[in-house]
């Protein structure tokens, strides 16, 4: 059976072999953008100017088997925390928007969600699969 950590997984390995960010080593902060815009995601929250929620500024909050939690917002927009899931039925990652206010710096670093992956980084913020 599927879940959003397999989907995760793939896609930071994914993220690993594009080199997205030019440098190798893992930049989370990229690494969300890159996720979010390889999806596509048909349900992705909009603004109360009903402009998609931008991800100039983004941090993870968790992640686990059944759930991905991150934190979003352009620099003229309220950050939101969007919920993510997976339904392996229609094969679709779900976005739910759980928190109209949450506040930044209360993610999680890159060592903390690639240690959650079961992973870690070396010296050199390379990903140690």
């Amino acid at each position: 059976m599927k879940t959003i950590f397999d989907i995760i997984k793939e896609s930071v390995i994914s993220y690993k072999k594009s080199d997205y960010n030019g440098e190798g080593e893992f930049n989370m902060y990229d690494w969300v953008s890159y996720f979010v815009y390889k999806n596509k995601f048909e349900n992705w929250p909009n603004d109360p100017d009903n402009e998609p929620q931008d991800l100039e500024n983004n941090e993870i909050v968790s992640v686990s088997e059944d759930k991905f939690v991150i934190m979003c917002g352009g620099d003229w927009q309220e950050p939101i925390e969007i919920s993510m899931t997976y339904n392996e039925q229609t094969n679709e990652i779900n976005c739910q928007v759980t928190n109209q206010h949450p506040n930044f710096g209360d993610g999680l670093s890159d060592e903390e969600f690639i240690k959650q992956l079961g992973w870690n980084l070396n010296k050199n913020d390379e990903i140690i699969f």
